[in-house]
């Protein structure tokens, strides 16, 4: 009895080690999640926040077509990018229609990139840029929909959606890509992103390092000289 009772007790073990060893773990990159809110979603890994430049493309169309949704569908397409850096420095990343709101907890981070993100994240093949998922039902509380959109999140206390913002925007538009810092300083919208018919991301722009600064000093300046130059007229 023994000996049986020590297989049955060795089986169950190795069992459990082969299905967490099918969970993958996020790696902080960003991910774009694609849905039509009737089929299978598609999640595509898009690699790291500070490996995007402008231009820069993804052809989906594979991975839809994988899912079971045709070119016909991209219109009405559900689509929207998420993130989270879970270093020093901590940050959300999120496509929103609306400016999302500022983060003043690192938990908050913590808990969006362990468990939302990873809920999502853990059926991907591997991790890295170019894997992708295309079987998730959308129905399913781990997927992109069910994490994500307002319909799909109820009563889902871990979503993404639920516990911070819909990332999702819907066919061929443009969306800003927000970096969202945990010290209560104002959202960042740092890269521009559109979908187009042909089933592509594209990274439209990513503004320089310290650009938006410079505008402003840039302004200022301008400010100042048109003011100077107001004065000599009136004292001429």
């Amino acid at each position: 009895m023994k000996t049986m009772y020590k297989a049955a007790l060795l089986a169950a073990l190795g069992l459990a080690s082969v299905t967490a060893a099918q969970a993958t773990a996020y790696n902080g990159d960003l991910i774009v999640g694609l849905t039509t809110g009737t089929t299978n979603d598609v999640v595509y890994d898009l690699g790291s926040f500070s490996s995007l430049t402008a231009g820069q493309t993804w052809d989906l169309s594979a991975a839809l077509t994988a899912a079971g949704i045709g070119s016909g569908s991209y219109s009405t397409l559900q689509w929207g990018v998420i993130g989270a850096k879970n270093t020093i420095t901590k940050a959300v990343y999120t496509t929103d229609a609306l400016t999302p709101r500022n983060i003043t907890s690192q938990n908050f981070v913590n808990g969006i990139y362990g468990s939302a993100i990873s809920t999502i994240f853990q059926f991907m093949p591997a991790a890295g840029a170019g894997n992708y998922i295309a079987t998730s039902l959308f129905s399913d509380s781990t997927s992109w929909y069910s994490q994500t959109t307002a319909a799909g999140s109820s009563g889902n206390t871990s979503a993404f959606g639920q516990a911070y913002a819909d990332p999702n925007n819907t066919g061929f538009t443009q969306a800003a890509l927000y970096q969202v810092n945990a010290n209560n300083s104002a959202p960042l919208a740092n890269v521009y992103l559109s979908f187009n018919s042909s089933g592509v991301l594209t990274v439209d722009a990513v503004p320089e390092p310290g650009s938006t600064g410079l505008m402003a000093v840039g302004g200022g300046l301008l400010l100042l000289v048109g003011r100077n130059q107001f004065r000599r007229s009136n004292v001429n």
